[in-house]
């Protein structure tokens, strides 16, 4: 328990085993560029020539603490190289006169990542920190806080759809009564779309049936939206005082209907209002 602006703060640490193979692939890929690219860093320093062997070890000196900070293995050797210059062109003689230039190149072997490292980095992406006001550790014990956590996502999620300019662009409210009427309207929408969506779901796991998504994937788990968007491709028909589906309507607008637990008459049955 902590303090923030004075206020008491309850701190739940959380460690998962499944975070943790997700996050060993994605850490590996890091790992792997992040060696690419020292590598290539080594190779370009190993092609600059050093006029002493002191301006070699310097730089291989200062890339190493580099290469050691990213908890990688590195090792080092300084190679001479001599070259000679003649006095003129072409093909020199035994007697042409030289001069000899030693130059001084420093070669570095990257290794492996050290493993402490690793295992320190996938222990700090695996874990996470909640923080809540509720102080009650025996009411809320850790478990539960983070049963909350991971129940807000699928709220939020179901909130998204309600936050579209959509639905709430052409929206122009000034008085708090009906902000807050509004509010509740929105709550009951809410609750008809996520029984609508829970009536799907749940018809295409006892089918053992799916959904086949625009991209053409097959889905068991259609959202709010995707079931809105197909009924709101339905054409109805008024004629002679009767309401008609037309013969050509999608197979798709009809099977949502069947998962929902409707009929196509839905959109053509009569109702008697009485107010």
């Amino acid at each position: 328990m902590e303090a923030i602006d004075g206020k008491p703060y309850r701190f739940v640490l959380v460690h998962t085993n499944s975070l943790r193979e997700q996050k060993t692939k994605t850490l590996q890929k890091r790992w792997e560029k992040e060696k690419r690219e020292l590598e290539k860093e080594a190779k370009s320093i190993g092609k600059r020539a050093f006029a002493c062997v002191e301006d070699a070890m310097r730089e291989s000196a200062a890339f190493m603490e580099k290469v050691k900070s990213l908890h990688y293995n590195v090792e080092a050797h300084i190679e001479e190289k001599v070259s000679r210059r003649y006095s003129r062109r072409g093909r020199p003689g035994t007697e042409d006169r030289y001069e000899e230039t030693v130059s001084y190149y420093v070669k570095h072997t990257i290794g492996e990542r050290d493993d402490m490292a690793c295992e320190k980095d996938l222990f700090m992406e695996s874990t996470f920190v909640l923080i809540t006001s509720v102080m009650d550790r025996e009411k809320y014990p850790g478990w539960r806080i983070l049963a909350e956590y991971k129940g807000q996502s699928s709220i939020e999620q179901a909130f998204k759809f309600l936050k579209s300019p959509v639905y709430l662009g052409p929206v122009y409210l000034k008085k708090p009564e009906r902000v807050e009427a509004m509010g509740y309207v929105f709550i009951l929408v809410l609750l008809i779309a996520s029984y609508l969506e829970y009536r799907v779901r749940k018809a295409l796991r006892d089918r053992g049936e799916y959904y086949i998504q625009p991209n053409g994937q097959k889905s068991t788990r259609p959202s709010v939206r995707t079931i809105l968007e197909v009924l709101e491709t339905v054409l109805v028909i008024y004629f002679n005082g009767n309401l008609y589906l037309p013969n050509d309507t999608s197979p798709k607008i009809l099977k949502m209907l069947e998962w929902l637990g409707f009929s196509p008459d839905i959109y053509t049955k009569k109702i008697n209002v009485i107010f």
